[in-house]
């Protein structure tokens, strides 16, 4: 989300300036071709964009998932790699204006470490629960798919909830919504520390906060969707450069990722 704010709210203020100017509406700001190298971004790039790196992730969740299979103590340290460099990629992210403006090399490295960390994470929970005293022997990887589906499910669920206009983010909504995301990512790196320190996951602990905690990140990731999706949107209509594709694609798959975590850890957690 501060990958693109700044400019978004740049070209928003540029459009409004032109409009007072001519006293009309002023569709087209960026109407000089060459303005941009690359272009401008459009909503066909952008799916394309997010596709691409959604593969990226898919395909390292899948190799990480495969290796752990071969060899199961790989699993925790891939894991652990991925999340650490997840941790790394989003605080460039935050100091670097590559990043921020759209950059493909960046948005690779960040989905193929949450790639790593996803499998591992999937590895872990699916592994965990074969052979339950419910006698299922694929119980652990029938969670998985479920979270699969739940996912795509939401994914389609908050589009619709954006095109059909139920839900149209407020300035305020934004601000809420980032810094109620920030302080998750607060929590997320002290639990990530502990766990090196206590060697426990207290995410993953009894008790009924764990689920509570997992249910109000699942609302949170969804509602992160809709905002991307109106970002997306206003950029195509203001023509921003086409590079700018890559900073909202990265959102969009970090958004998946973590939706897709949460859910599989809160029905890990429900099921246990």
């Amino acid at each position: 989300h501060t990958a693109y704010r700044r400019q978004r709210q740049m070209c928003i203020r540029d459009r409004i300036r032109k409009e007072q100017i001519n006293g009309v509406k002023y569709n087209n700001v960026y109407q000089d071709k060459n303005k941009y190298k690359n272009g401008s971004v459009t909503q066909g790039s952008i799916v394309i964009a997010t596709l691409i790196l959604l593969s990226i992730t898919t395909i390292a969740a899948l190799a990480t998932i495969l290796i752990s299979f071969k060899n199961p103590e790989l699993a925790t340290t891939l894991n652990l790699i991925g999340a650490g460099g997840v941790i790394v990629m989003t605080l460039i992210a935050l100091l670097s204006h590559a990043m921020k403006t759209g950059s493909f090399i960046g948005g690779s490295l960040l989905s193929l470490f949450q790639g790593l960390m996803l499998g591992g994470f999937t590895y872990t929970i699916g592994s965990q629960l074969i052979g339950d005293k419910a006698g299922d022997p694929q119980l652990g990887w029938n969670l998985v798919l479920q979270a699969l589906m739940a996912t795509i499910g939401l994914f389609f669920t908050a589009l619709l909830l954006y095109k059909s206009g139920l839900i149209r983010p407020s300035e305020k909504f934004r601000s809420f919504l980032f810094l109620a995301i920030s302080g998750f990512g607060i929590l997320y790196l002290i639990n990530f520390g502990l766990t090196f320190i206590l060697h426990k996951n207290l995410l993953m602990g009894d008790g009924p906060l764990p689920i509570i905690i997992g249910i109000i990140a699942i609302i949170l990731g969804t509602l992160s969707l809709i905002t991307e999706f109106q970002s997306a949107d206003e950029f195509v209509q203001v023509r921003a450069d086409s590079k700018i594709k890559w900073a909202l694609a990265t959102a969009i798959v970090s958004s998946l990722v973590w939706l897709y975590m949460e859910i599989l850890r809160v029905l890990f957690l429900i099921r246990n």
